[in-house]
């Protein structure tokens, strides 16, 4: 426990995080998520669609945004920057980093499953906005929000133009939004016992982790283990999800309500590095009422609280 306690104690100190009410806006968004019914859905993925069928579709979609973009995306699918490697069952991550020379690099497994497509778009879109020379706050936050609403816009290109239903591709996303909220609040638990007591023993673990669905006892005790190992909290990293699924949801209904468009969509992408958050959030028509902590309206939490139900039946 000395372990764990240090940890603790360097997070809130290297943060400054001695009431945890300026965490509000997280505990908030997550518990919208955790409030709501736990995802469940039957894994019907076929091995149906070969890479290079994922390549042409996700260059189709990228055109269709525009034709800079599907310059962008073949550009970079002939650097030599994407990392490929099959995994039966797409049982590893992707994600987009800045490797040793310097360049952006993406590593993409791959496991020729339907799904493979939508992780092509996920991680060129990250691609897109990572600016190696400018490193910002609002990219951190809202670059899964991009990545998350470009794979909603996929879907809808592709259903319109060939009538394939990818709807499972959305509900791994909710899925793995649900448990990335669980991890938030498990995380946000432990600060909260930490701050009041002083201290974490034995006992404090044992009852937050058996406070959860059993479904998730085996992953938050993975993840106890992980914070225990690095020596740091993943907090702020997974919180990012769970903004990315709520604002997606909200964007799907400023679509339909004719207050948000794809050009408006693109304009974020291209500028997320030069947005203050609060500026990002109010293009969503969202209001920050706490510009250091980013705690949003009542009215706002609301209408993501709304949305996020409406999609998840």
């Amino acid at each position: 426990m000395d372990r764990l306690n240090e940890i603790m104690l360097q997070y809130v100190l290297k943060r400054r995080l001695f009431d945890i009410s300026d965490y509000s806006s997280i505990e908030t968004m997550s518990k919208i998520i955790l409030d709501s019914r736990v995802p469940n859905f039957r894994d019907k993925r076929k091995n149906r669609f070969g890479l290079t069928n994922s390549y042409k579709l996700a260059y189709e979609f990228f055109y269709s945004l525009d034709p800079e973009y599907a310059s962008y995306f073949v550009e970079r699918s002939n650097s030599g920057d994407i990392y490929l490697k099959y995994f039966k069952g797409n049982t590893e991550n992707a994600y987009s980093f800045i490797g040793k020379d310097g360049r952006k690099k993406i590593y993409f497994p791959y496991g020729l499953d339907i799904c493979d497509c939508f992780i092509l778009v996920h991680e060129m879109f990250h691609d897109m906005n990572l600016d190696l020379e400018n490193s910002t706050l609002t990219r951190h936050l809202f670059t899964e929000y991009i990545s998350f609403f470009g794979e909603y816009l996929f879907k809808d290109f592709i259903d319109n133009k060939y009538g394939i239903d990818f709807s499972i591709s959305s509900k791994y996303t909710y899925n793995g939004c649900y448990m990335k909220a669980v991890s938030v609040h498990f995380q946000l638990t432990l600060v909260k016992k930490f701050l009041d007591k002083g201290y974490l023993d034995d006992y404090d673990i044992a009852r937050i982790i058996n406070q959860y669905n059993p479904l998730y006892r085996e992953m938050l005790l993975s993840l106890y283990r992980q914070i225990y190992t690095n020596g740091d909290l993943c907090l702020e990293y997974d919180y990012r999800y769970v903004i990315a699924v709520l604002l997606s949801c909200h964007t799907r209904d400023l679509m339909k309500e004719k207050r948000y468009d794809v050009d408006l969509f693109k304009f974020l992408n291209e500028n997320i590095n030069y947005l203050y958050p609060e500026e990002f959030y109010s293009m969503l028509d969202l209001d920050v009422v706490d510009e250091c902590n980013l705690d949003l309206s009542r009215a706002s939490y609301d209408r993501l609280r709304k949305s996020y139900c409406k999609y998840m039946r």
